[in-house]
């Protein structure tokens, strides 16, 4: 069941085209097949973090007198996972054991384990900035969401940019890492309230995989006595996790289904969501409104795909319509670095065939980009409509509970 909300102002055609699963959510584009990944994946480039923007759609704050500054050995408190799980394989091995990143393939990672990320003292201080911003969290096609934190709150910028939280990060994902260059959502807060009122009906977020290739879920709200307001994660590969929810009924049990828990606040799992299917179930009892806060990351390498979504973003960016302006902006900057990469690096050769494919490669992608940016071609993979299974359960049994 496909979840879409309001009109699609952009790419109404090429809709059409896209690849669908049985349950109508699409898989979107295939970046391990975009020219640049195809050819240049092999390549070990590392590009610079993206600067602010010279302006945004609101201030740009860049002093504080009420947070302190981001300090790692105050503010983290990192542990390794017990385990890490792979693509594929889909059970535990050590934590240490994802290879590096060498080619178009990409990542190995599935998810980690959940461990420790913040400290008590960075709990507290995230805690407040969020309760200070939560005014500006709006309902959206999906869930409730407070954004921009990463333009408004220099604590958050200076920590999502942390090089000992990147390079920590970094041993999961095989790879060198930057915060969502889609700085809306470098970091975003979900909230879940022990209500009914959910925006998809009996969760807090629905089935679905992310716009963007990795990110780092931390709860920081009070959880005890929590009843409900859990991370689930099908263990395939996001393609077979689909057809799987559609031949259960929304019904995943057992070994191809795994329940989060967090041990305390602060605690996170790491995951390649751009590949894994997962939810928040709704939260039936809490002392607060769950908090869920999440890290957007990607590859540094600007040969590796950040596997952006467009379309998702500027549905999440309905209020200000930011997203296009960030798109265009993540493209640029990563392009300019692959390009940068290439005259720096690039071997002596008279071959220029060769060298016309390079720069081909990166034509193509801005090409891409630009399509996607005038509507003329769609990156569309919306969610699994898990409201429209809810009524269904309740048409056949009387219950929100259906047999596969």
């Amino acid at each position: 069941f496909l979840g879409v909300a309001g009109s699609d102002a952009m790419g109404l055609e090429a809709l059409k085209a896209v690849k669908m699963s049985e349950s109508g959510t699409s898989f979107g584009v295939d970046h391990r097949s975009l020219k640049i990944v195809k050819e240049l994946g092999h390549v070990q480039g590392r590009g610079s973090m993206i600067p602010l923007p010279k302006s945004f759609f609101f201030e740009i704050v860049e002093e504080r007198d009420d947070e302190p500054e981001f300090d790692p050995e105050i503010h983290l408190d990192l542990r390794m996972p017990e385990h890490v799980t792979k693509l594929d394989d889909f059970s535990p091995s050590p934590p240490d054991s994802i290879p590096r990143v060498n080619s178009s393939e990409g990542s190995k990672l599935a998810f980690t384990a959940p461990f420790s990320l913040f400290s008590e003292e960075g709990v507290k201080v995230i805690h407040s900035i969020v309760m200070r911003e939560k005014h500006k969290a709006n309902r959206n096609h999906r869930n409730v969401e407070l954004r921009g934190l990463y333009y408004t709150s220099p604590f958050v910028r200076q920590m999502m940019t942390n090089p000992t939280l990147l390079g920590f990060l970094e041993e999961f994902a095989g790879e060198p890492i930057w915060p969502h260059f889609l700085l809306q959502d470098s970091p975003s807060v979900n909230f879940g309230k022990a209500t009914e009122d959910t925006v998809i009906q009996g969760v807090v977020d629905p089935w679905h995989f992310d716009s963007v290739a990795y990110v780092g879920v931390a709860l920081i709200s009070d959880i005890e006595g929590m009843v409900g307001g859990e991370l689930q994660i099908v263990k395939k590969r996001k393609e077979e996790a689909l057809r799987l929810i559609e031949r259960t009924n929304n019904n995943v049990t057992g070994d191809d289904l795994l329940t989060v828990s967090y041990e305390k606040p602060g605690w996170c799992i790491f995951v390649q969501g751009s590949e894994m299917v997962h939810r928040v179930t709704r939260v039936q009892k809490a002392k607060e409104p769950r908090l869920s806060f999440i890290m957007a990351f990607q590859p540094s390498n600007p040969f590796q795909p950040d596997k952006t979504v467009l379309d998702t973003w500027m549905r999440f960016d309905a209020e200000i319509g930011s997203a296009p302006f960030e798109f265009f902006r993540t493209k640029a900057h990563m392009m300019g670095s692959a390009l940068h990469h290439l005259a720096a690096e690039e071997e002596a050769t008279i071959d220029r065939v060769h060298l016309s494919n390079r720069l081909r490669a990166v034509a193509a992608e801005l090409s891409r980009t630009a399509d996607l940016l005038e509507g003329k071609d769609s990156d569309f993979i919306g969610f699994v409509n898990e409201t429209k299974y809810a009524s269904e359960c309740k048409l056949s049994d009387g219950q929100r509970q259906c047999s596969a």
